[in-house]
């Protein structure tokens, strides 16, 4: 949103940006405020660095960036955002010792495939680290930001933006006090692939490392590297592995707006005030109706504001409930076009417009970019 094209009735600006097979959605405010969930491509990196070159302008403050979870589609674009922008507060999934280990293997094993450099690698390898209890000092950049991850346990508080503490309840307000807006995270965790991955690890190696820095120096044996590397190929093929994610919802409880939608040269505007909140939800496993009410029931107060909703891990079939598509909803995915996945999933496609709901995909093709306008 440029300061100098601001209409006066404008709330925000929120953008489903066309990066591929991957997750980078933004929004920022009339009063300057940029809020950003997710920001990774395995499509092209620099599609998604034109991405935030398009949103952001060099040296801008970004208020939160929302993470919610450590595979390379979620993230590889962090470095360039931080190098970009000033980014105050980043709000991760909480991990554990043994889950933080396990995600730097993932992180080098992706680096090597991809030739990301040093630097770039180590600065998304302290975010990693920062997201357990042993956090002070990780990320060695000018104007880090803070690093705050979400836990399992439940609370209802709400916290004003500007006063967030070092580490976060699921289910508690992110409040812009201005408009009322709450951003609501839940880390969603299903640890099932974990004990597999460190038991084979452990298999592999003899113990458990402890930090990046022993990572490394374990991965610089090329026999050992490559018995990693194999441990990651043969565990990655298990349909379970897409397990654990941050869920957001961002509006505002209880209050409408007007709407309106841009896609290309579509233009989409609602009759009336409609709801303005947007669930987003990674990658998170809501293939049955255990976890779907799980959602529900932690969403219970706000569901009702609820008018969007991104479809779990690109369409995946595995990560979707049949009764997601019966909900009043507008749903949108992003998916690379030659993505080696099959996302999304055709069934996925068929049970959300069988059920008379509007789906939008959105590629690396920018005219299938969407930017909902949210107005006074």
């Amino acid at each position: 949103m440029k300061e100098s094209g601001r209409n006066d009735n404008m709330f925000m600006e929120r953008t489903i940006n066309a990066i591929g097979q991957g997750a980078f959605y933004t929004e920022q405010f009339c009063n300057g405020i940029k809020v950003v969930y997710d920001c990774g491509s395995t499509t092209s990196l620099k599609l998604l660095q034109k991405a935030i070159d398009s949103r952001f302008e060099d040296d801008s403050k970004i208020d939160l960036v929302f993470i919610s979870h450590f595979h390379s589609d979620h993230i590889n674009g962090l470095p360039y955002l931080l190098q970009k922008c000033k980014v105050d507060k980043m709000v991760v999934p909480y991990l554990k010792q043994n889950e933080i280990i396990i995600h730097l293997f993932e992180l080098i094993i992706y680096c090597l495939k991809n030739n990301i450099n040093s630097e770039e690698e180590m600065l998304l390898a302290r975010i990693i680290e920062s997201a357990g209890d042993n956090r002070r000092d990780r990320i060695n950049i000018d104007g880090a930001p803070q690093i705050i991850p979400v836990v399992e346990e439940y609370s209802e508080q709400e916290i004003n933006i500007d006063d967030i503490p070092s580490k976060i309840s699921s289910g508690c307000s992110i409040i812009i006090n201005f408009y009322q807006w709450r951003y609501v995270p839940y880390n969603y965790r299903q640890s099932f692939y974990y004990p597999l991955l460190e038991g084979e690890i452990i298999k592999a190696l003899g113990k458990m490392p402890s930090s990046y820095d022993e990572i490394k120096c374990i991965m610089e044996d090329k026999r050992t590297k490559y018995k990693i590397i194999n441990v990651y190929k043969n565990v990655f093929g298990k349909k379970y592995l897409n397990e654990s994610s941050m869920v957001i919802f961002s509006g505002a409880r209880g209050e409408d707006y007007r709407i309106c939608k841009m896609r290309g040269m579509d233009i989409k505007m609602w009759r009336g005030l409609v709801k303005s909140g947007c669930l987003y939800t990674g990658d998170i496993n809501i293939s049955d109706g255990i976890r779907w009410g799980w959602l529900k029931k932690n969403y219970k107060s706000i569901w009702d504001s609820i008018q969007f909703m991104q479809v779990p891990h690109h369409g995946s079939t595995k990560n979707f409930f049949k009764d997601i598509a019966k909900e009043n909803f507008e749903f949108f995915l992003c998916a690379g076009k030659k993505n080696t996945y099959g996302h999304p999933d055709f069934g996925v496609i068929k049970e959300i417009l069988f059920n008379g709901k509007e789906l939008s995909i959105v590629s690396e093709d920018s005219k299938t970019e969407i930017t909902y306008y949210i107005m006074n």
